[in-house]
């Protein structure tokens, strides 16, 4: 079975609603997010749902995605104020939280693949670890449509992991 079809036929559609769809990554979070009229959220809410919680991990998008991370670790190595703020990071906060690097290791990059990136997201990735935020949007409708949107997927237990604290082990301050 081929998915490109699929893929294809989402993007049209957000293309098609006048949306944008866009991912930020940060240290200690991802943010999914969507731009558009509050009258298409009962479109959206589950395609967006769909792809945080169940994503493809089509071959070449995994493939594009390795070389962005080598690109972005290459970019963060030239410039000198992101990579001490990085260093700090690690310094400070010491193999914990947010001592852990921003980007994979050469060696971490070879087990850059789909059934990585599965594992970690049906670990990590959870209900009860996310935020839904609607922006001039009825919280009532806001909830109707996403509860509609859960129930299309098997239940989805709670992580049952502890968020682990930030612990400095930097040096006397």
């Amino acid at each position: 079975r081929h998915c490109l079809p699929r893929h294809l036929r989402q993007v049209k559609t957000i293309e098609a609603l006048g949306a944008n769809a866009s991912v930020t990554v940060g240290r200690e979070h991802m943010v999914y997010q969507v731009e558009a009229l509050r009258e298409y959220l009962p479109i959206l809410a589950p395609m967006l749902v769909g792809n945080v919680l169940f994503p493809r991990f089509l071959p070449w998008e995994v493939k594009e995605a390795k070389k962005q991370v080598e690109k972005a670790k290459k970019k963060l190595e030239k410039n000198p104020d992101a990579l001490v703020t990085e260093m700090l990071h690690t310094t400070a906060y010491h193999n914990n939280t947010l001592g852990h690097r921003l980007y994979a290791t050469e060696k971490a990059l070879h087990h850059f693949d789909a059934d990585t990136m599965r594992n970690f997201m049906l670990k990590h990735y959870s209900p009860d670890r996310m935020v839904f935020v609607g922006v001039n949007v009825d919280h009532e409708e806001a909830c109707k449509w996403l509860m509609r949107a859960f129930v299309d997927y098997n239940a989805i237990p709670p992580s049952g992991e502890k968020s682990a604290k930030p612990v400095y082990t930097g040096g006397d301050c």
